[in-house]
């Protein structure tokens, strides 16, 4: 070998660079050869497509998210029943047909609805509720899609018409990948053209608030929050009102999810574009006037709230006349109102005018009935009439029930209502079971940390007092503490109302330390947001006086009555 070398050295050296060329050549090739073999094989998997798991086991649904009960939105639904329709066999041929047919959707979509509540494990006895909201959002996101008239590109045009042809189908999963193709050719269309800069945002924007209405269909409120966000974002500062539609549409994706604090900071913006583009009595303006008002109430802030709705109603009472089912949907806000900050008589006759507008145009049993007779019964209670109350409430729970199913979070709200009438009369066997069946229903859909469960466990720990078993009454009470406290901060009324039952709860015990402090901290509460006058801080203060007569302190006790 080393003769060799040294008799063919000179050669060699004479000859390395054509050597060394040709081992790199070489490399390359092979470098070459693996890098088409890979791509290859990325094609061929960007080629295949999804399958769908047509045997899915169905079980519980997730949580709807939060619900304004007296809020504008209100909803239609069908006597008729869907649940029978669907069996372990699955449906037939026809029966999908009469299905489309009624919802006005094709076949192929109605098959698509069923798969979207059976991977979401929607209750049967939801079934019928549940369908008719996804068509309808589905019929709402066609029409929207059929007025888009923004020029684009061809290719984006082709995948946006596939993109609307798939959900005519009810294929949802394909319309989501064509939007985010559509969506990447709309990235390079935004980075590598100015002229058609615009149209090309407005674009992009379209399809992030249309893919935003496709997560509503599914109940999947969180990402419908993103979507509508980055929407906004998309939105050139020229197409002003555009921005606010979508910032509404946040307002109410993040409402839904339990998020009232962003939810008010989107429809605080919507609202200050609106005020300053368009006229003081616009009907767009009474919307997000609307919504606003809704979250001041919530969070104690009566005046705001009050000031916004009587607004609302006097430029829907001037666009629309004053028997106007919107008008109606007011007028039953204002008296929720005036009966939250206990002005009994102001409210009731908004009830009345209410109750007798929503009859006459929607029909005797239309849900926004149902929603008068409930807030007309807890007016009577408040009242303590309740050989009034209890027929609104019985007829309330009927018509959700029918309308809604039976595990609605309105149905909760009617059985939690319910059961205080009948906690109220001493029947605390019967309001007990309406009691849990009511927290149950809100736990199950709203989720365990929603502000409605607090407002079922602290009143079951009522229940619970009476009935001398305090160690479940005060586990509840301070699991409803928690979740006021994360919602609300430290002051609100529903705290204010928990403190005055956990006085009650250690009174109870003999624990008057305690008490005279949670009372004490209850009546600051109530009277920093309800003012001195209101029927819930005379409570407390009865409470407070009792105490210190018990102690013997009647001088503490006299003040108080």
């Amino acid at each position: 070998m080393i003769d060799w070398f040294t008799e063919n050295q000179k050669w060699i050296f004479s000859n390395i660079q054509w050597i060394f060329s040709g081992i790199g050549v070489l490399f390359i090739s092979l470098l070459l050869a693996k890098f088409l073999k890979e791509k290859k094989n990325e094609t061929r998997i960007n080629l295949s497509f999804p399958r769908h798991n047509d045997d899915a086991e169905s079980s519980n649904q997730e949580a709807q998210g939060n619900y304004i009960a007296q809020a504008d939105h209100g909803s239609t639904a069908s006597v008729t029943h869907i649940e029978h329709y669907h069996e372990t066999t699955g449906l037939l041929h026809e029966q999908y047909l009469n299905l489309a047919k009624e919802f006005g959707v094709t076949e192929s979509a109605v098959k698509n609805f069923f798969k979207i509540i059976e991977e979401k494990e929607v209750p049967k006895d939801d079934w019928d509720f549940t369908l008719r909201q996804i068509a309808e959002r589905h019929k709402k996101l066609q029409s929207r899609l059929d007025q888009f008239s923004v020029t684009v590109d061809l290719e984006i045009q082709e995948l946006r018409l596939k993109a609307e042809e798939a959900i005519n189908e009810g294929d949802y999963d394909s319309a989501d990948k064509y939007f985010d193709d559509a969506l990447d050719r709309q990235m390079v269309c935004i980075n590598n053209t100015e002229k058609q800069l615009i149209n090309c945002k407005l674009s992009a924007a379209e399809m992030k608030a249309d893919k935003g209405d496709l997560e509503l269909i599914r109940i999947r409120y969180k990402s419908a929050i993103i979507l509508f966000k980055e929407a906004v974002e998309f939105v050139p500062d020229d197409h002003i009102l555009k921005k606010a539609e979508y910032l509404q549409k946040w307002s109410n994706a993040a409402y839904n999810a339990g998020l009232y604090s962003e939810s008010q900071t989107a429809i605080e913006k919507c609202l200050a574009i609106r005020q300053k583009i368009l006229d003081e009595d616009d009907l767009d303006l009474v919307t997000a006037l609307n919504d606003l008002a809704w979250l001041h109430y919530f969070q104690a802030e009566y005046e705001e709230a009050e000031l916004l709705f009587k607004r609302c109603l006097e430029i829907r009472e001037k666009k629309l006349g004053k028997n106007h089912s919107d008008v109606a949907n007011t007028l039953n806000n204002i008296g929720t109102l005036y009966h939250s900050q206990g002005k009994y008589k102001k409210a009731e006759p908004f009830f009345k005018k209410c109750l007798e507008i929503r009859e006459k145009e929607l029909g005797e049993n239309h849900p926004d009935v149902a929603n008068t007779l409930n807030n007309f019964g807890g007016l009577y209670v408040s009242q303590k009439k309740y050989e009034k109350a209890e027929p609104l409430y019985m007829r309330s729970l009927k018509i959700w029930e029918a309308k809604l199913g039976k595990n609605h979070p309105h149905v909760a709200t009617s059985l939690n209502n319910l059961s205080n009438l009948y906690f109220s009369q001493g029947k605390y066997n019967v309001a007990e079971k309406l009691y849990k069946r009511s927290l149950k229903i809100r736990e199950k859909k709203l989720g365990k940390y929603h502000t409605d469960v607090a407002q079922s466990l602290c009143n079951l720990s009522d229940l619970y007092i009476i009935k001398e078993d305090y160690e479940k009454a005060e586990l509840l009470l301070k699991r409803s503490l928690d979740i006021y406290e994360k919602s609300f901060g430290k002051e609100h009324p529903n705290i204010g109302i928990t403190f005055n039952n956990l006085g009650e709860l250690y009174e109870a015990q003999g624990n008057y330390k305690d008490a005279e402090f949670f009372y004490k901290q209850s009546l600051k509460i109530k009277q920093t947001f309800l003012g001195r006058d209101h029927p819930s801080i005379e409570i407390t203060l009865i409470n407070l006086a009792q105490l210190y007569k018990i102690q013997g302190k009647s001088q503490e006790a006299q003040p108080m009555y």
